[in-house]
């Protein structure tokens, strides 16, 4: 019963996705701009494979699947909340190491408050471009 569930809730998320992904491709990119929904961004730009603009049926499935197989990490067919958990604490620890590393920027493991000072007025200089907002890449 908790599998077909998992399925079911499996099957709605690519429903939703579907119908994101159209809605996002006829507005240019929505509130996020031409990058995506997520800072990675440019979902239509990575699905369209063929670059015609669009994404096709098969495009979808085939990014579908691949999300589907990098949650299901024991390759049984099934995702599993454990799963799924593992796999965003994996993203949220690289992307932490990440910002981390461009704050450090003598490579030597600590921030040093001048680090931290240039990093905060980077970020501001960069909300600046982009006139205030969060989220959004200069046009």
């Amino acid at each position: 019963m908790k599998k077909a569930s998992l399925t079911a809730i499996a099957a709605m998320a690519a429903l939703g996705l579907g119908f994101s992904m159209t809605a996002v491709a006829q507005h240019g990119g929505g509130k996020h701009g031409k990058r995506g929904m997520h800072h990675g961004g440019g979902m239509i730009e990575k699905a369209d494979t063929n670059k015609d603009g669009a994404v096709s049926r098969a495009e979808f499935d085939a990014v579908h699947a691949a999300r589907f197989a990098e949650l299901d990490t024991n390759a049984d067919g099934m995702i599993t909340k454990e799963e799924m958990q593992a796999v965003r604490e994996a993203k949220r620890s690289k992307r932490r190491a990440e910002r981390f590393a461009r704050v450090d920027t003598n490579g030597d493991g600590q921030i040093s408050m001048a680090e931290q000072d240039a990093a905060a007025e980077a970020r501001k200089a960069r909300r600046g471009e982009r006139g205030g907002k969060r989220g959004q890449s200069p046009e």
